[in-house]
């Protein structure tokens, strides 16, 4: 529930033409025969998140080459499976930032001041909190941009980075990212097993 949850905002919009959703098989054979739309050709999960985000854009351009023209006007959307709330108004104001500066991400206030440490468990410096955003899904880019970014970047990035906006703005240098500032009450990570259940209570009141 909590995947479908976040598919299906993106399945329902009006702009969406595929879906596609990197998956270990275990995932894959219990969740997809829920969803009531054929998705687009899903992809296992290899070595890291950038690989598995670069594995979907791969097959998602399959498509687009050779079905439709014009993929260098194409966005593509990324979301996390474990942000299991999609606002519809999120995500319009994140495609439509997209469509304009060629990348956008939504954010949400840091509340928290952020430490930057030395490796060994002791402090480096703080970060001004008014500078700084948490980064949170979803994430649109112009395609054929984002898949540059991806062949470009280097092995230590796709191996261990964790953010698709910093691996388009290394690449895409005169292009800005826009940050879409989000509700922080709808816009987080489920991250520990309690998580869960505080996911279900949350769609659940969103249901009714």
């Amino acid at each position: 529930p909590v995947q479908e949850s976040c598919l299906c905002p993106a399945d329902n919009h009006c702009h969406c033409c595929d879906l596609c959703h990197s998956h270990t098989p275990i995932i894959a054979g219990a969740f997809f025969p829920s969803l009531y739309r054929q998705l687009h050709p899903c992809v296992s999960l290899p070595l890291s998140r950038h690989y598995s985000i670069l594995r979907g854009l791969q097959s998602v351009t399959v498509t687009a080459d050779t079905e439709r023209s014009g993929l260098k006007k194409q966005l593509v959307v990324v979301h996390d499976a474990v942000r299991p709330v999609v606002c519809r108004r999120t995500l319009d104001d994140v495609i439509g930032n997209a469509a304009v500066h060629g990348c956008a991400g939504a954010v949400v206030d840091c509340t928290s001041t952020i430490l930057t440490t030395t490796g060994d468990g002791f402090m480096d410096r703080a970060l001004n909190r008014s500078q700084c955003r948490r980064s949170e899904m979803p994430q649109a880019f112009h395609l054929s941009k984002l898949i540059e970014a991806y062949n470009d970047a280097d092995e230590d990035l796709m191996l261990h980075g964790t953010e698709c906006l910093d691996v388009y703005h290394r690449h895409n240098h005169g292009d800005s990212v826009a940050l879409v500032t989000a509700k922080p009450e709808l816009h987080w990570k489920v991250t520990y097993a309690e998580d869960f259940q505080k996911a279900e209570r949350l769609l659940e009141a969103l249901r009714l």
